[in-house]
């Protein structure tokens, strides 16, 4: 019984707390779904002029960056393929980046898709 009330009480004061990875703040804010149909003014509000952004055809936005937009827009739908993609990245400090997708969507710009990443991922 003494045995058990000291696991126990190594686990509350923290020893499988220590052995446990950090899960970085980019899971949780991608989790989120907190940009999800958010309008364009709002993520520049919030974050300033992008680095870069774009537009594209859908069909020109393919792989594994891009996967959020095939789970909204098919590549396999050639009714999807001429549909205007825009894609905006911030960095946002030494350990961080995010990218987001819009469609065009009752006359604004609304994400369909983002994801905050670190440097040096590899898609």
């Amino acid at each position: 019984m003494k045995l058990i009330y000291a696991v126990i009480i190594f686990l509350i004061v923290g020893g499988a707390k220590n052995s446990m990875p950090d899960i970085p703040v980019h899971a949780y804010l991608n989790a989120s779904g907190v940009y999800n149909r958010v309008e364009e003014n709002v993520l520049l509000n919030n974050y300033g002029q992008p680095a870069y952004e774009f537009i594209k055809p859908r069909y020109k936005l393919v792989g594994e960056y891009y996967i959020e937009i095939e789970n909204t827009y098919r590549s396999t739908n050639p009714e999807f393929r001429k549909i205007p993609i825009k894609e905006m990245f911030w960095h946002l400090r030494g350990d961080l980046n995010l990218t987001c997708f819009f469609h065009y969507k009752d006359g604004q710009w609304r994400v369909i898709s983002y994801f905050f990443w670190q440097p040096g991922a590899k898609f």
